[in-house]
């Protein structure tokens, strides 16, 4: 993941890469949006996937035995479900495809890993990009944090104006954090190298 961003990064550096981040992501997708993306994706998963999702789930406070402190789950995926992962991926995927549909002759790029979501396009393109895939994220039960996404570009002027059109999100200088390891770019004489030790990271 993080070699397809920097190679995006340097075949067209007057590009940005705005990075997403959904608020509580695992846990606020729409149930019945998971379980149609399933049955339209992995159709022998859907009964087993219905079973543990058609229906709010019982969460009990740790140390309380009564029902006042019955809580019910009736969104996201369950912690520890080893499908749970795939079940977001695959929720995910629709609406990935969709955006880079729309605006794949004008150039966006869509990279993403679970809930890790990168945008590489043009300034306006990534611009309008986000909006839509906010829109649709949010019929899924996402919800976009624009404080908490970031962007990058090795062209300041395109990034401060993409940051200004994109209210809230951060304008990093240096690189971005993928997948938990630092991206970092540099500038050189030679072009655009990456800057971090590799022990910090493993593709």
């Amino acid at each position: 993941m993080g070699h397809a961003i920097r190679a995006g990064v340097r075949a067209r550096p007057d590009d940005v890469t705005l990075q997403l981040d959904w608020s509580n992501a695992f846990n606020s997708l729409s149930r019945q949006s998971m379980l149609n993306a399933v049955a339209l994706r992995a159709p022998q998963l859907l009964r087993f996937a219905a079973w543990m999702y058609a229906s709010p789930s019982k969460l009990w406070v740790a140390g309380c035995g009564d029902n006042e402190h019955l809580l019910w789950s009736r969104s996201g995926v369950r912690q520890g479900d080893p499908c749970g992962p795939l079940y977001f991926a695959l929720s995910m995927q629709s609406v990935l495809e969709w955006v880079q549909e729309m605006y794949a002759n004008a150039g966006l790029r869509v990279i993403a890993y679970h809930d890790d979501v990168f945008l590489q396009g043009p300034p306006d393109i990534v611009v309008q990009a986000c909006a839509a895939i906010e829109k649709r994220g949010g019929d899924n039960g996402l919800q976009l944090q624009r404080r908490k996404c970031t962007l990058y570009s090795p062209n300041s002027a395109h990034a401060t104006a993409a940051v200004a059109k994109l209210q809230g999100v951060t304008l990093c200088t240096e690189g971005l954090l993928v997948a938990g390891c630092q991206s970092a770019l540099m500038h050189s004489s030679e072009g655009m190298l990456p800057s971090v030790p590799a022990k910090r990271c493993v593709w």
